[in-house]
């Protein structure tokens, strides 16, 4: 069932149907806070997820083909960087014996336009640089990480390693692991702080003139999210308030972003009215950008950084929905980092030729249209159907049924719990026991002394 159908299903368990826009969002409400519930209940086998991430090599000068020095001035968080990318912020940059976080990387700028988190200390000039990759961006539906694994690469005659050991973060500090060495499979890794983006508080601001083409008549709704990374490192915001603007005729919307934050970039969201009063956004992806209507989008040559932003509709392609983690992103920091290939890398594309695969529990997604549907098996739905009554019959003040509903969900959880609650993951749990592995020579953690782990390429 999808949520719409899960609702009707609702309302007529409950013979309680007021036809109200308000009552259809409570129960929305009400269905999506079951679904997180039953989700949270058990280690649920289809809640789990393998994706496969990119290794980011180390970037130096002399490792990009045309590389040049970094320019800096004394006292400022500006930077000029040539060959970084969005995939870049968070991490770190040496720079005259000195390690400076990289907050913000505009894409828009040639020769790398970067914003430091903290102002220069040396004297004004160029300087060799050593840009690393210390922490990974695990995707931000992951709730809990299962295993990380060096599996075997695409290219001929990589190492397949496995899964990688677990460690408590305090036990980097302890032992006092090395930052900067690198290795081709790494011994162990831990997760880190999460990364928390603020969420905008002020609205957009537009303005509506007379131009050819024009964008359709109608209400248009957008905000904006601030953006870290790109591709499959990348975190959104919580979004900002939204804002709506009316055209008719011939018109162009001219979008004014906020004059806050300067040091985070922003994404400008598309969003659909639902007819429960909430909004379902869709992320400006490039120049193209959607519309609410299905067949069109919108196109612009400039980029969510621009301000003000004009832009103009042109027929609809695929664009993804906007998913609010709310700001939070989990990371995770391996020991020895690993390196990526041997292979220089030109242009300042990341031709790094391994990857790593993390396995991980996710987040449910929000059922945010009446289309969606839960990731609970098919024959289960019954059971969001029970919980939610138990809500609605309570409101209605009927005891009795809201209990006859909440004795249906418990034995309805407890025949699910039966049929998956038995495949569990049993190796892989949180918390597990650091020890030998694979014939890898260590020593205890509890002697603060750690073997030097490193593997060349041959």
């Amino acid at each position: 069932m999808n949520r719409g159908e899960i609702r009707t299903a609702i309302t007529r368990g409950s013979e309680h149907n007021p036809q109200s826009s308000t009552y259809d969002a409570w129960v929305n409400n009400l269905i999506n806070d079951a679904y997180a519930e039953i989700m949270a209940e058990a280690q649920w086998p289809f809640c789990e997820k393998t994706v496969r991430m990119t290794i980011r090599r180390d970037k130096t000068k002399a490792r990009m083909t045309g590389g040049a020095q970094a320019s800096a001035t004394k006292s400022s968080t500006a930077l000029t960087l040539a060959f970084v990318s969005p995939n870049d912020e968070r991490q770190v940059v040496e720079l005259d014996g000195h390690e400076y976080e990289i907050l913000e990387i505009d894409p828009t700028v040639a020769s790398g336009s970067t914003t430091m988190g903290e102002p220069f200390l040396s004297a004004t000039g160029s300087y060799d640089f050593t840009l690393r990759h210390r922490d990974y961006f695990l995707p931000p539906d992951c709730a809990d990480i299962l295993d990380v694994e060096f599996r075997n690469t695409p290219r001929e005659g990589s190492q397949s390693d496995g899964k990688i050991d677990a460690i408590p973060q305090s036990k980097d500090a302890l032992a006092n692991l090395d930052l900067t060495t690198t290795c081709d499979v790494p011994a162990c890794y831990h997760s880190v702080s999460d990364l928390v983006l603020p969420t905008p508080e002020t609205a957009l601001v537009f303005e509506v003139s007379t131009a050819t083409p024009s964008v359709p008549a109608m209400t248009h709704h957008f905000t904006y999210v601030y953006e870290v990374g790109d591709a499959d490192e990348r975190l959104w915001s919580s979004p900002a308030p939204a804002a709506s603007v009316t055209t008719t005729g011939n018109a162009q919307i001219t979008i004014t972003f906020p004059a806050t934050r300067s040091g985070l970039r922003k994404r400008l969201l598309w969003g659909e009215l639902e007819s429960d009063g909430s909004y379902t956004w869709y992320p400006v992806s490039g120049a193209v950008w959607l519309t609410s209507r299905d067949d069109y989008q919108v196109l612009s040559t400039e980029t969510a950084l621009a301000n003000p932003l004009q832009v103009e509709y042109r027929h609809k392609n695929t664009v993804e929905r906007y998913e609010d983690a709310g700001g939070t992103l989990r990371r995770i920091r391996f020991w020895p980092r690993p390196d990526g290939s041997n292979t220089e890398q030109s242009g300042g594309d990341d031709l790094d030729e391994r990857f790593f695969w993390v396995r991980y529990l996710r987040k449910p997604e929000k059922l945010q249209k009446d289309t969606d549907t839960p990731l609970l098996p098919p024959e289960h739905h019954r059971l969001l159907v029970d919980r939610v009554l138990v809500d609605v019959f309570q409101r209605l003040k009927d005891r009795v049924s809201s209990d006859n509903h909440q004795v249906k969900y418990r034995e309805r959880l407890r025949i699910l719990r039966g049929r998956y609650g038995s495949q569990q993951d049993i190796i892989s749990k949180r918390g597990m026991r650091w020890g030998r592995s694979r014939g890898r020579s260590r020593r205890d953690f509890q002697g603060a002394d750690f073997t030097v782990y490193i593997r060349k390429y041959t």
